[in-house]
């Protein structure tokens, strides 16, 4: 079967349907407001946390500052550090930069392709990658050949990581219902379903080597304070829930108050899981549509001369000319 081929559109077409309206100063301070939203959110139950331990034991108290810290740490910061990273494809474009877009992102490709081979061979095969799919990226590194290595690497894209990152996703989800299930505590879940989030985005992210826009991200990160926010109404909202199924299940001896307990702890833990696999499909959607765009900006032609090399003609035309009447005008004089 034939694959769909890319319709191909002017540059007019492009912009109108794909760049965002966002300038990319903008979704970069809107990144930063996210980003410091979850960092006070973190720090805020982290802290809660403390200073209920040291309302039991000073000593313990100090202890769970100085572990505190270094979940903040490594557990937030880091992370986020390492997505940043990693390169994006140049998606949104205009006259002046459409030539380099293309160079930039075909030179990330080679980057994503070299990456891939070279883990391919220095890793005894864990499954990440199929040998013939990684085989025909080589061939066509060895090759040179821009649309080859292309395709190679959508192949690899559409079937191999996307397998995996659904693998990493269902892990990362059940791992959080289940903690989130046994913890019991408002304060606990909102950090659980946080730091594993954000693991979970940066994981996806290594695996595919490249990263989202600035506003994709702020997107992504704005999922995770959410997420947060409703894991710690959830506890609320269990406990009430469990309240009414105790009521209900008096009738059953010795049983009534374990059913009860048991289905709002399960009811935590799978509304907590559920939103974790949101934040990762949406993490892999914006992925894929990173890849689709830059595939389909290759196909628009840019003008022989573009708005840039004209410019820098004009000024380098008007300064020529300017220094020839100024020589003349002194010789006449």
């Amino acid at each position: 079967m034939k694959e769909k081929e890319i319709k191909k559109l002017t540059l007019e077409e492009y912009q109108q349907k794909y760049n965002r309206k966002v300038t990319v100063k903008q979704a970069k301070s809107f990144l930063t407001i996210v980003l410091a939203l979850v960092a006070i959110l973190l720090i805020y139950f982290l802290a809660k946390i403390v200073i209920k331990i040291f309302e039991l034991h000073q000593i313990a108290g100090y202890v769970s500052l100085a572990l505190a810290i270094l979940i903040f740490i490594f557990l937030f910061v880091v992370p986020v550090v390492k997505i940043f990273s990693y390169d994006s494809f140049i998606t949104t474009v205009n006259r002046s930069n459409i030539k380099n877009a293309k160079i930039s992102n075909q030179r990330l490709r080679k980057n994503l392709a070299n990456k891939i081979i070279e883990f391919s061979n220095v890793t005894d095969n864990i499954g990440w990658y199929n040998q013939t799919r990684v085989d025909a990226l080589t061939i066509a590194m060895n090759s040179k050949d821009n649309e080859a290595i292309k395709a190679a690497l959508s192949d690899i894209y559409k079937n191999d990581i996307s397998k995996g990152s659904n693998r990493l996703i269902l892990d990362k989800s059940i791992k959080v219902g289940i903690l989130t299930a046994v913890s019991q505590s408002q304060n606990l879940d909102t950090i659980i379903i946080s730091l594993y989030e954000l693991d979970l985005i940066k994981n996806i992210i290594y695996m595919y080597g490249y990263r989202p826009s600035e506003s994709q991200l702020a997107k992504i990160y704005m999922a995770v304070l959410r997420n947060a926010l409703i894991a710690y109404g959830v506890q609320s909202l269990s406990a009430n829930a469990t309240g009414l199924l105790g009521k209900a299940a008096e009738s059953i001896p010795l049983l009534g108050s374990a059913i009860s307990t048991i289905i709002g702890s399960a009811s935590q833990g799978l509304i907590n899981g559920l939103l974790t696999v949101i934040v990762g499909f949406q993490t892999k959607k914006y992925l894929k549509e990173q890849f689709k765009l830059q595939e389909l900006l290759d196909t628009i032609e840019e003008d022989e001369k573009s708005e840039a090399e004209i410019m820098d003609e004009v000024k380098t035309s008007i300064i020529n000319e300017t220094k020839k009447l100024k020589k003349q005008a002194k010789s006449n004089s």
